[in-house]
C-alpha cells in the first residue's frame, strides 16, 4: 500500500468513527427525550399522586405514593446525570497538534509528510473511538434509571386513576 493509500484508509476510518460518535449522540438524544417526556408527564400528574395522600385515604396508599416519588426522583437524578455527561462537550483531542483534531496543526507545519498525516489521522480515530465508547456507556447507565422513572410514573398514574 502506498503512503497516499494508507492516508486514505486512515481518513476513511476517521469518517467511520465520526459516524459512531453521531450514532451515540443520537442515542443520548433519544433517551434524553424520553427522560424529559417522563418528567413532563410526572409534573402534570402530581395531583393524582397528591390525592393518594389525601385525608381519609388509606395509609398504605400514602406510603406507596411517597415510595413512588422517591423512586421517580432517584431515577430522574441518576439518569439525568448520565445523560448530561453524555451530552457534555469534550474538546480534548489527540495529544499534541493534529491537523485533523480541534487543536489543529502546528504553525508553519505545511510541509508535513503523508506518513505524519496518517499518524495524526490514526490518533484522531483513537480519540473518536474513546468518545463513542464513553457516550454509549452513559446511555447504558441512564437506561435502567430512565426505566425506573417511567415505571414509577405509570404506577402512580394507575393508582391515581384507581383510588384518586
Amino acid at each position: 500500500m502506498t503512503a497516499v493509500e494508507a492516508l486514505t484508509v486512515a481518513l476513511t476510518t476517521v469518517g467511520t468513527f465520526q459516524g459512531y460518535v453521531q450514532h451515540a449522540d443520537a442515542k443520548v438524544t433519544t433517551v434524553t427525550t424520553v427522560h424529559l417526556g417522563a418528567a413532563a408527564v410526572a409534573a402534570t400528574q402530581m395531583g393524582a399522586l397528591a390525592s393518594l395522600r389525601a385525608p381519609g385515604a388509606p395509609i398504605a396508599l400514602g406510603v406507596v405514593a411517597v415510595v413512588l416519588v422517591a423512586l421517580y426522583v432517584a431515577g430522574f437524578l441518576v439518569a439525568g446525570y448520565h445523560l448530561v455527561q453524555g451530552l457534555r462537550p469534550r474538546l480534548g483531542g489527540p495529544g499534541g497538534p493534529n491537523r485533523f483534531g480541534l487543536a489543529g496543526p502546528r504553525s508553519g507545519s505545511s510541509g508535513v509528510s503523508v506518513a505524519q498525516q496518517e499518524r495524526e489521522a490514526w490518533l484522531l480515530v483513537s480519540t473518536l473511538a474513546e468518545l463513542s465508547r464513553e457516550k454509549h456507556r452513559r446511555v447504558g447507565r441512564a437506561l435502567p434509571w430512565t426505566a425506573l422513572m417511567l415505571v414509577s410514573t405509570l404506577l402512580w398514574l394507575a393508582l391515581g386513576a384507581l383510588y384518586g
